[in-house]
């Protein structure tokens, strides 16, 4: 075990479960999974936030506006970073449309604001992470002995 990968931009993390008991207690672990064109979850320190289809879309934390500031983008990856939206930051007038009168935004607000930033063209292709149509369900019976990795 070395403590210091954990510091490492580029280190991947696996978590796992293992069940012990004998009897099965309680439900199924229920997964949700989807078929991706790339690498999803995470792109350069980027979250992955949304799906276009089979391409992961991530949020881009690092665009600079033109007075250098702190702006946000979305993009997915056809070999190189193609932005999907325009750079928005809080106090946009895109930003401020897409979410509306809230200022605080819980989980379905926020991934709604974030599909409302993307081209319009593309818009309607735009699911959130959080979205499980498309996806195919696995459950994973607690049984002694099962092993559950998480990438």
């Amino acid at each position: 075990f070395k403590a210091e990968g954990f510091a490492e931009t580029s280190r991947r993390s696996v978590s796992w479960l293992v069940y012990l008991n004998e009897k099965p207690v309680g439900g199924e672990l229920r997964s949700y999974c989807r078929e991706s064109a790339g690498a999803c979850g995470a792109d350069e320190g980027n979250l992955q936030v949304g799906w276009l289809g089979a391409e992961p879309v991530f949020l881009d934390a690092y665009v600079r506006g033109a007075d250098d500031e702190a702006l946000y983008g979305l993009y997915i990856r056809d070999g190189a970073r193609r932005y999907v939206s325009e750079p928005f930051g809080a106090d946009s007038a895109s930003w401020r449309a897409a979410r509306g009168d809230r200022e605080d935004l819980d989980a379905d607000a926020f991934h709604g604001a974030l599909g409302r930033m993307v081209d319009a063209e593309l818009r309607s292709a735009y699911t959130s992470v959080e979205d499980r149509d498309g996806s195919r369900i696995i459950d994973v019976a607690p049984t002694l002995g099962t092993l559950v990795l998480f990438d």
